[in-house]
């Protein structure tokens, strides 16, 4: 009866629009949209550069970090997530 509730509830948040899902993750929509823009801001510059980083590189990287960061933000919900370049 929980589990239903749950997902019912995520569900509704989905198609609100609060929450992001892509095949079987889900992400808070204003953060999934903040960091591709950062992606495609990071990829427009290092496509300019001799070096470059491809795709999977970057999402490696942002997958990394957010794994790293989740911890301490499900710690401290008032924490701000941000994302310091």
């Amino acid at each position: 009866m929980i589990l239903k509730k749950l997902v019912d509830a995520l569900n509704d948040l989905i198609r609100e629009g609060v929450v992001y899902s892509d095949e079987s993750r889900i992400s808070i929509a204003s953060l999934y949209y903040a960091e591709l823009g950062i992606r495609n801001a990071i990829s427009r510059r290092v496509t300019n550069e001799k070096d470059t980083f491809s795709k999977e590189s970057i999402n490696k990287a942002i997958q990394k970090t957010q794994e790293k960061n989740l911890t301490s933000f499900m710690m401290n919900p008032k924490k701000k997530p941000f994302i310091k370049l």
